[in-house]
């Protein structure tokens, strides 16, 4: 038997009045602006601290990715979506063996990094990661979902797993390996 050394938040869980709801009863939480540079920030501005539960609506987002686009999460509903975090930019080349797993079982994957978007660009053309890298240069992404390390002002790093309906269906921090996320993403995906 296999040990993970991370420590579990969240772990697969689906209340049975979430559990018993259609797709048109989920109501989607409200976005949250995230200031991606520092002009975009308001003077004064207090991070926003949360943490992600499964079986709800995950927090919205909208941020600029390496793809040269704004990401919204609540816009990707109807896909399943893996969200990593990273401490740093460096850390996704060994998070690349998610991608080709994640998406053979319909995943869309999306790295979570607290950077600016252009180091963020240049890295991930550099390694040609396979997934899209969201800035979160103030690191209040990482904050709604729990990731955000006040203390040591850094991202902990951690994964989290959203269905169809934007639903969370896993949410681990730690450092993981990236097998055990895969093997994770199968089991929450396809239940084996």
């Amino acid at each position: 038997m296999k040990c993970f050394a991370f420590s579990i938040l969240l772990l697969l869980a689906s209340p049975p009045a979430l559990a018993q709801t259609d797709d048109a009863k989920s109501t989607p939480a409200s976005p949250v602006a995230i200031a991606t540079t520092p002009h975009d920030a308001p003077t004064g501005q207090l991070r926003v601290a949360g943490n992600v539960r499964v079986g709800e609506i995950a927090p919205d987002f909208t941020a600029y990715s390496t793809a040269d686009r704004e990401v919204t999460l609540s816009r990707m509903r109807g896909d399943w979506i893996v969200l990593l975090f990273a401490e740093n930019r460096e850390d996704f080349a060994a998070l690349r063996a998610v991608y080709d797993p994640a998406a053979g079982y319909g995943a869309r994957t999306f790295g979570i990094c607290k950077d600016k978007i252009q180091r963020l660009r240049s890295y991930a053309d550099g390694q040609r990661l396979p997934f899209e890298v969201v800035a979160d240069d103030t690191g209040e992404i990482s904050s709604i979902y729990g990731y955000y390390d006040l203390e040591q002002r850094s991202t902990t790093p951690g994964f989290v797993v959203m269905d169809r309906r934007g639903v969370v269906r896993l949410a681990l921090q730690g450092d993981v390996q990236p097998q055990s996320i895969v093997d994770l993403l199968r089991f929450a995906i396809a239940g084996h």
